[in-house]
């Protein structure tokens, strides 16, 4: 063997774990179920949309038949709720994912 084609093994350097602090900490807690939190509420935004639209087209048949315009305000309300709950949602799991405190202050404060 040459003494000059052996090479040293190094070992790697390990650094001592980072301190988190507190408010980074809990943001860090807090992250994964407020994101699944928001994720369900925008299935349950859509879920609402879509009753909404089903009970819409099934009272336009009756409305033929009654000729009473109120009959559809539920429907109405329901698709709006839906539309108003998946947006806010959607705002809260993009300020997660992005851990945009202003989202997140927005979310919070709307709800």
């Amino acid at each position: 063997m040459v003494a000059g084609s052996v090479k040293a093994w190094k070992l790697p350097r390990f650094s001592a774990p980072r301190q988190l602090s507190a408010k980074l900490f809990i943001m860090k807690l807090i992250y994964i179920p407020f994101t699944h939190l928001c994720f369900v509420l925008q299935l349950i935004g859509v879920a609402l949309v879509a009753v909404g639209i089903y009970a819409y087209i099934t009272l336009r048949d009756y409305l033929n038949i009654l000729g009473d315009a109120r009959i559809n305000a539920p429907a109405i309300v329901l698709i709006v709720f839906g539309v108003i709950t998946f947006i806010i949602a959607a705002l809260g799991c993009i300020g997660a994912c992005k851990e945009s405190p202003c989202l997140l202050f927005t979310v919070s404060h709307i709800t």
